[in-house]
C-alpha cells in the first residue's frame, strides 16, 4: 500500500512547481469566498482551484473523490464543516499549497486519507486565531509541509501510517480527548521535534454525572508509538518548557534510526535536558528496527 505512495513522491515534486500555469491552460474549477451547501468535489471537474480565501461553513460537508486535485495558490481553506479528502491506494487526492485553518464554530473536522499534500499548512500556528479544530491524516505523503498546531482539539484524533519528508512537526495541547500519532516515518523535520506535548489535561467526569457518585479521571496520554524517526541528529520527541502539564507518558515503541541507547537518548528532551519541564519522556523501551506497518523510502538523507 505505501510503496504506492512513496512512487509519486517524485513526480508530485514536478507537478507542484508548475501548477499556477498548468491549472490556466487546463480549466477547471474556481473556487473562493464560502460553501455552506454540501458539495462533492471530483476528479473530472478538477483541478478546484482556491482564487481566494475560503470558508467550509458550519454544518456543510466537502467530500472530495479519489483522483482529484486541488490548487490552492497559497490561500486558507477554513473548516467550520466537516472536509473528507478521501483518496483510495490507487488514485490519491493531490492538494498543492492549501492552508487548513480551524473555523470559529469550534467543531470543524478535517479528514485527510491516501493523499498527496505538498506546501502550505494543516492548523498551522501561522495562521493561528485561538480557534480549534480536529484533524486526522492517514496514509498520505506530506512533503515540505509546516508544522501541525493542535490545539486542545474538541474530538479525539488520530495520525497514521503517513510520510513526513522536510516538514514541521506535530505540536499538540490537550483537554480531554485522545491524540494517537502511530507508524509516521518523520524525515528531515525542518522544526526541533517531531512530535512535542505542551499540555495534556485529563478527562474528568464529575461525582455529579457519574453512575457511583465519585469521581473519575481519566488521563488521555497522547500515543506516539511505532514511528520511524530517521534522522538522528534532529530531536524526535519534545516536552515544553515551563509547562506543568506537558507530558508524553505514552512514548514506547519507536525507532530512532538506531539501536544505540547513547543516539535515542540524544534524541529526546524533557526533564533531563531542562529543569523547567515538569517530567520525562517514556520512550522505552524502543524498537531496533522500522515498525513492519511503517512506511519507509529508500535513499532518504538527512544532510
Amino acid at each position: 500500500m505505501m510503496r504506492l505512495l512513496v512512487s509519486v513522491i517524485s513526480s508530485y515534486i514536478l507537478v507542484t512547481s508548475s501548477s499556477s500555469i498548468q491549472c490556466a491552460e487546463a480549466g477547471g474549477v474556481r473556487i473562493k469566498g464560502g460553501i455552506y451547501f454540501d458539495q462533492v468535489w471530483t476528479p473530472e471537474k478538477s483541478p478546484y482551484v482556491l482564487e481566494g480565501n475560503v470558508k467550509l461553513g458550519k454544518g456543510t460537508k466537502l467530500k472530495v473523490l479519489p483522483g482529484t486535485r486541488v490548487i490552492g495558490n497559497g490561500h486558507v481553506f477554513r473548516i467550520d464543516g466537516e472536509a473528507f479528502f478521501y483518496g483510495s491506494e490507487d488514485r490519491l487526492v493531490t492538494i498543492e499549497e492549501v492552508n487548513f485553518v480551524a473555523g470559529k464554530s469550534n467543531l470543524g473536522g478535517l479528514y485527510l486519507s491516501f493523499c498527496s499534500i505538498s506546501g502550505g499548512s494543516v492548523y498551522s500556528h501561522q495562521y493561528f486565531d485561538g480557534k480549534k479544530g480536529s484533524v486526522n491524516i492517514t496514509d498520505s505523503v506530506l512533503l515540505q509541509v509546516e508544522p501541525i498546531y493542535l490545539f486542545y482539539p474538541p474530538r479525539n484524533m488520530s495520525i497514521a501510517r503517513n510520510i513526513f519528508d522536510r516538514c514541521g512537526g506535530i505540536s499538540a495541547g490537550t483537554d480531554g480527548v485522545f491524540v494517537s500519532v502511530t507508524n509516521n516515518l518523520f524525515h528531515a523535520q525542518t522544526t526541533d521535534y517531531a512530535v512535542k506535548n505542551w499540555a495534556r489535561y485529563p478527562f474528568i467526569i464529575s461525582q455529579d454525572e457519574s453512575d457511583d457518585g465519585k469521581n473519575h479521571w481519566y488521563p488521555m496520554d497522547m500515543e506516539v508509538r511505532f514511528n520511524t524517526f530517521s534522522c538522528k541528529d534532529r530531536i524526535a520527541l519534545r516536552l515544553e518548557p515551563k509547562y506543568n502539564d506537558a507530558y508524553l507518558l505514552n512514548a514506547r515503541n519507536n525507532f530512532f534510526g538506531s539501536s544505540d541507547p547513547s543516539v535515542v537518548k540524544s534524541m529526546i528532551f524533557d526533564r533531563e535536558n531542562n529543569a523547567e519541564i515538569s517530567s520525562k519522556i517514556e520512550y522505552r523501551p524502543f524498537l531496533t528496527k522500522r515498525h513492519p506497518k511503517t512506511p519507509h523510502r529508500d535513499g532518504l538523507r538527512c544532510d
